[in-house]
């Protein structure tokens, strides 16, 4: 039983941190001053790592030849507060448990484990289009750092600084007092800089070897995504997002999903 579980728990592990969380469900109906929104859900990630170059080259062929796990969910908490005039500032965090950097050891039952965060912060640039539409700009920045696994038996220490520009388009329906539909469509473009140093098996057994100050990594992102809000009593939003997202890195390029699901709430103002 206890081998068990400690195979569950490395299962859990390879849901591995530094997955970008490739969502947006935000729209561009501003919000007013002082009122704010929260949420909570099931977010989609992009794994970029195993698109990068590393050294020496053996370590190339073996993390560009074993893709592992290049999909994973999320479970981001999101905030966004209005300032007034169109204006928004709207962030995202999450914290996860990933491997220790040097692995199991010898005398060790279970691997330690590590945390992981991953945090947003986008401004959001509302203007109204009549006729219940709204069109929106959302420039942000993310950082991240944990401890991976990239492919099995092999572990990146890293660090991410993510830019990116999501560009929004909503139109608002509202069929009651009670009921309101917002669907949005989404652009975004985003650059992703890595820096990690990796951890792999060594030659002989419980043996690793350290492959320190790994090359910069850059990575570039482009989305396109739809999305629904579907507000009830115009306080509990629930929101649904799918897309799609092409990624490219310094060995290879991928399409992959982007799908968001979740429920918050908006609040009145503050001030």
């Amino acid at each position: 039983m206890i081998k068990r579980i400690g195979l569950l728990i490395s299962v859990l592990l390879l849901g591995a941190c530094a997955y970008v969380n490739n969502s947006h469900p935000r729209n561009a109906v501003p919000l007013k001053a002082g009122e704010h929104r929260s949420s909570y859900g099931i977010a989609s990630t992009n794994k970029l790592t195993y698109m990068g170059r590393y050294k020496p080259d053996s370590l190339n062929t073996k993390i560009q030849s074993r893709e592992s796990g290049v999909f994973s969910l999320q479970r981001p908490s999101l905030g966004d507060i209005g300032l007034g005039k169109g204006y928004a500032l709207g962030f995202q965090i999450g914290f996860f448990v990933g491997p220790s950097f040097k692995g199991r050891g010898y005398d060790e039952l279970f691997e330690k484990v590590s945390l992981c965060y991953d945090l947003k912060v986008n401004v959001q640039k509302s203007f109204n289009l009549g006729d219940n539409k709204y069109i929106a700009a959302f420039p942000g920045v993310g950082i991240g750092k944990g401890i991976e696994y990239i492919v099995f038996d092999y572990r990146s220490r890293y660090k991410r600084l993510s830019l990116e520009l999501p560009i929004t388009v909503s139109k608002l329906y509202e069929y009651s007092p009670n009921v309101e539909h917002i669907f949005s469509l989404t652009a975004r473009g985003a650059m992703d800089w890595l820096h990690s140093d990796i951890n792999g098996r060594g030659e002989g057994a419980w043996s690793t070897i350290d492959y320190l100050d790994q090359p910069l990594n850059r990575f570039q992102r482009y989305a396109i995504m739809g999305h629904m809000d579907i507000r009830i009593r115009k306080n509990l939003n629930i929101t649904l997002q799918g897309g799609a997202e092409h990624s490219s890195g310094e060995s290879s390029a991928k399409w992959g999903p982007i799908f968001y699901l979740g429920m918050g709430r908006k609040m009145k103002p503050l001030f």
